[in-house]
């Protein structure tokens, strides 16, 4: 009777034992499905990491380019300025020289410019005044005011008009001035 009941126990406590083990395996089976979860969370994040390297690199790269063209941008600016300014400084030597050289050719030849009898109509009186051709290059393709023919060396009283060019003899300079304009607005006896 013993042996029976003791038999009768070991099986019950064999069939307790399986029945655990079997609840155990599943057990085992959620904890291997979500190993998997973790290692692809891994993953992710190690691509998320990757990913946000790979998107920071090509911005210090687009910062670098940026400098460099930033750079690159500048210089020739710079280079353009002294090219400027070397001209400028260029162009205001040749003005010097030439303004010096006109001023000579002026002095030395002045005393060779001609100037004609005075000849009249109703209104004004008229002369032309003839320029060496050293001189007559000098001469503007417009009319000149009274300054301007001054600094020709043409020398003569107030009231004359440059008032004429004659295209065929442009160093003959044609002047007019309104009859006894003198005696009407300097009153003072007549000259040249």
């Amino acid at each position: 009777m013993l042996s029976s009941t003791n038999a009768s126990l070991s099986a019950h406590h064999g069939q307790q034992h399986q029945h655990s083990h079997q609840h155990a395996l599943p057990h085992q089976s959620v904890h291997q499905h979500h190993l998997p979860q973790q290692q692809h969370h891994s993953s992710q994040s190690n691509g998320m990491n990757n990913t946000t390297a790979a998107h920071h690199f090509p911005q210090q790269q687009q910062q670098h380019v940026h400098q460099d063209l930033h750079q690159h941008h500048h210089q020739p600016i710079h280079h353009h300025n002294q090219h400027h300014h070397s001209h400028h400084r260029q162009d205001e030597e040749k003005l010097r020289q030439r303004a010096e050289q006109r001023a000579k050719d002026i002095a030395k030849n002045q005393e060779h410019i001609t100037y004609s009898a005075r000849y009249y109509d109703d209104l004004f009186e008229y002369r032309h005044v003839s320029l060496p051709k050293v001189i007559a290059r000098y001469v503007p393709n417009e009319l000149m005011t009274e300054e301007e023919w001054r600094s020709l060396g043409v020398k003569q009283s107030q009231g004359w008009e440059h008032y004429m060019i004659h295209a065929p003899e442009p160093h003959v300079l044609l002047f007019k001035r309104e009859k006894d304009y003198q005696a009407k607005y300097l009153n003072g006896p007549k000259q040249a």
